[in-house]
């Protein structure tokens, strides 16, 4: 019995415990002001730009040298200087075969399948791509395998193998893209407004099955002769390497590669639309896209750069969605 009373008590005097008095009401107060985004205190931005070395090969190769034994890795990036902006009306999309088969299409004496499993053995990442003014050649692998890979890499700039199996497989892929273009509204918008823009110009065109079918071999072989050349190759190193065994490797695959006259590519001139047009593309599709654009500042104007950053900060940087 007392130990019952003794519970009922502990009980009845938790219970008041917790029941309390109402606490004092807190008067609201002033949100703090908001502070202007151009009047925010921020420090300083310092950036300090790496040193870079410059140089040229004897046979004219630009080089660009950046040394850091950070991790035991290399990167090289080799650009060529000629896109598919010289793409015949007939032929649109032939860059985008050449890169892939200059890829995927063996080089010197190594058969796709070789090359394939020579970067896998190597845990090695090599890609190639083109734009409308370059073709850009990329390989990153570990420090210790770079006399292989650069050996690689000078077969696949001087003598590529555009196997036409290869070829195929690529041209395949690229019209089924083709047949997919009207799926994404982002898609047909853009090249709604491209031909717009651009008109006849190579930058308004827009690869075809036609186009893409015209393509051959030989349309490979000979876009690779008029342009690779070391005159008109940028090739740039970073990583852990030892400057003079780099140049000494790089003089033994790349240093006997002739140096020939050749007629850089040519850039059409663009001719600005004679009057604005507002262009609908009907699509029964879920989404809407709304695209605008005019032409902008020659590539070789003095504040490209400086339009660039502007771009970014204004939204061409990746921040595309307030959600």
């Amino acid at each position: 019995m007392k130990r019952f009373n003794y519970l009922l008590l502990l009980t009845l005097l938790v219970l008041t415990a917790c029941r309390g008095g109402k606490p004092p009401a807190v008067p609201p107060t002033e949100p703090a002001p908001l502070t202007r985004p151009d009047q925010v205190a921020t420090p300083p931005l310092v950036f300090k730009v790496p040193v870079v070395e410059t140089l040229r090969l004897p046979n004219g190769i630009r080089l660009y040298l950046k040394e850091d034994h950070e991790l035991p890795l290399v990167e090289v990036t080799v650009m060529i200087g000629a896109g598919d902006i010289g793409d015949a009306a007939a032929k649109v999309g032939q860059g985008d075969l050449f890169a892939a088969t200059l890829r995927s299409g063996g080089a010197g004496k190594r058969a796709p399948a070789e090359v394939d499993e020579l970067l896998e053995q190597l845990a090695a990442d090599f890609s190639v791509g083109m734009d409308s003014y370059a073709t850009t050649l990329s390989l990153s692998l570990q420090s210790a395998d770079l006399e292989t890979g650069m050996a690689l890499l000078a077969d696949f700039l001087r003598r590529p193998a555009f196997a036409g199996e290869r070829l195929e497989l690529a041209r395949r892929q690229q019209l089924e893209g083709v047949r997919r273009q009207n799926d994404e509204p982002q898609a047909i918008a853009a090249r709604a407004l491209a031909k717009a823009i651009y008109g006849d110009h190579p930058l308004g065109r827009s690869p075809t099955e036609a186009t893409l079918t015209a393509v051959n071999r030989d349309d490979l072989l000979d876009f690779h002769g008029r342009y690779f050349h070391p005159d008109n190759t940028w090739l740039a190193i970073s990583g852990d390497f030892d400057r003079i065994r780099l140049l000494t490797l790089l003089l033994d695959t790349l240093g006997d590669w002739p140096t020939v006259t050749f007629v850089p590519q040519p850039l059409p001139a663009v001719t600005a639309p004679a009057r604005p047009v507002l262009l609908l593309a009907d699509r029964d599709l879920p989404q809407s896209v709304i695209q605008f654009g005019q032409l902008g500042i020659d590539k070789s104007a003095p504040d490209l750069e400086a339009v660039r950053v502007m771009n970014y900060i204004l939204g061409g940087g990746g921040f595309n969605s307030r959600l």
